[in-house]
């Protein structure tokens, strides 16, 4: 009985071998892409954080005043 699953093994190892390549590629990709976005969905959840957006607000305000001071201050 092992002798003949031994033989069979034998003769199609080519197939095998393209059987477990396939599903290790497929269970590659699957998981790249769950990845990826759970990757996006932080990035984006991160971006529409509205602590970080009056956080950001509040540094380009003050950039702003800045500027006009040394404009003011040159003419």
């Amino acid at each position: 009985m092992l002798n003949k699953i031994k033989t069979k093994i034998k003769k199609n190892t080519e197939i095998l071998s393209l059987t477990l390549l396939i599903v290790v590629t497929i269970l590659s990709t699957t998981y790249y892409n769950s990845s990826k976005k759970k990757i996006y969905d932080n990035y984006k959840n991160t971006i529409n954080n509205i602590y970080l957006k009056k956080t950001i607000d509040h540094i380009f305000d003050s950039f702003e005043k800045r500027n006009k001071e040394t404009i003011i201050k040159k003419i």
